[in-house]
């Protein structure tokens, strides 16, 4: 689940990375796009027909014959004035013919125009599709890092398994080992045996362990003489009596005049 992650991954940051890429080319093309025009007037070279020749070559001539009836009459003679409106046809043909011309003039799609936008349209068209493919790797990665959580509740869950049943199996065994040791002692008593063997025998001392006669009487003379000497002086510190004249002197701070011998 871990190298899918990173497969997913590095396949979104390279995902990432075309997107950008094909954002700037989008925003390039329809940048260029404006200043492309859409149009071109194309006309198409044709022959030019036999009537507008000959129209040309009549203008021609009643020009010419213009020239020469005004060298002989004035501006105002009939076959002038013929001549000028002969004149006058002609040219008007002439004009229609090229206003004709002109409306047969086609437009085209500009080639060029048309290669950026096939461009723009393929451009935009594989930005979307990333676009998709981002969207999904995103939704891709976030299971699997769900998955990857639940993998690590359910290790952890799994370890306290583990545990549990290590607990178990050494339970299971002290208590097989238990029984088998209660069957081995039912069956015993069954026979009337014991578990019990004798590995030595017992041995008889040579000199008695206890007591130790002559320790036990010299701990009883020090011990004794410890306590009579203590016991004296406390009986002596105890005492209220008086055995000596000094005695009552120090305790009653009184002078002794005389004594009197103690007789049973």
């Amino acid at each position: 689940m871990l190298k899918q992650h990173t497969d997913l991954d590095t396949s979104l940051k390279s995902t990432e990375h075309l997107i950008e890429a094909l954002r700037d080319k989008v925003a390039y093309l329809t940048g260029e796009l404006q200043k492309i025009p859409k149009d071109v007037q194309q006309q198409t070279e044709t022959e030019r027909s036999k009537i507008i020749d000959e129209a040309e070559s009549n203008l021609l001539a009643l020009q010419l014959k213009e020239q020469e009836l005004l060298e002989r009459y004035k501006d105002d003679n009939p076959q002038v004035s013929r001549v000028r409106r002969g004149i006058k046809l002609v040219e008007d043909f002439m004009d229609k013919h090229e206003e004709d011309q002109k409306k047969r003039v086609s437009t085209a799609r500009n080639v060029v125009y048309q290669d950026v936008e096939r461009e723009l349209i393929r451009s935009q068209s594989e930005q979307a599709a990333q676009e998709a493919k981002q969207s999904a790797l995103r939704r891709q990665i976030a299971e699997v890092l769900q998955t990857i959580r639940g993998l690590d509740l359910k290790e952890k869950e799994f370890e306290n398994l583990k545990r549990e049943v290590s607990t178990n199996e050494r339970n299971y065994k002290a208590y097989l080992d238990k029984v088998e040791e209660a069957r081995i002692s039912e069956d015993l008593n069954h026979r009337k045996m014991a578990n019990i063997s004798v590995i030595q025998g017992a041995t008889v001392p040579e000199k008695p362990v206890r007591p130790r006669k002559a320790l036990s009487i010299l701990l009883a003379v020090v011990l004794g003489g410890i306590s009579g000497i203590g016991l004296a002086f406390f009986s002596e510190h105890k005492a209220r009596q008086f055995s000596r004249p000094g005695d009552a002197e120090k305790r009653l701070g009184i002078t002794v005049l005389a004594t009197v011998p103690y007789r049973k």
